[in-house]
């Protein structure tokens, strides 16, 4: 199992995919305090967005692409199963950062609405970054998988 190259870049993925949610996806700077946007709610000064109701479901997405990346991992000797998850896993990652970008959107409409509130600006931190940086591995797992997979039927050709 690890020894393996494709082992070693699902388990970077699993670990990138784990710890992101935990970290700030976006920061909204305001001149009265920042506020941080993460997939397990927001910090930072939130009274000024009472009519902001934070979705509770944006954590399943991290949640699903962990257990994806889990079952990539565990399949080791299913290389077939192992390609497909990493396949569904590239849509279920597409989908939670295309929703994290939106919500993230919307909360910054919502900010540039309020009339008491300045808005300075908005950058993205490293929650962001883990979600993208997930991509490569994913890619160089399904790469090395599908190489696997091609050189065992090379050689069932043979026998």
């Amino acid at each position: 199992m690890l020894q393996r190259i494709q082992t070693i870049y699902i388990l970077i993925l699993t670990v990138l995919l784990f710890i992101a949610p935990f970290f700030s996806f976006t920061q909204f700077n305001l001149e009265e305090g920042n506020i941080l946007f993460l997939a397990t709610g927001m910090k930072g000064d939130i009274t000024i967005l009472d009519s902001f109701v934070f979705p509770k479901y944006v954590i399943t997405g991290y949640l699903v692409s962990v257990s994806f990346s889990i079952l990539m991992l565990v399949n080791y000797k299913k290389r077939s199963r192992q390609m497909r998850y990493g396949k569904l896993l590239y849509l279920i990652i597409s989908i939670t950062l295309c929703y994290m970008l939106i919500e993230s959107y919307n909360l910054k409409n919502l900010i540039d609405s309020l009339e008491n509130v300045v808005f300075v600006g908005q950058t993205y931190h490293i929650g962001f970054f883990l979600l993208v940086s997930s991509f490569p591995f994913l890619f160089l797992a399904n790469r090395s998988i599908k190489k696997d997979e091609d050189l065992v039927k090379s050689l069932d050709r043979l026998r």
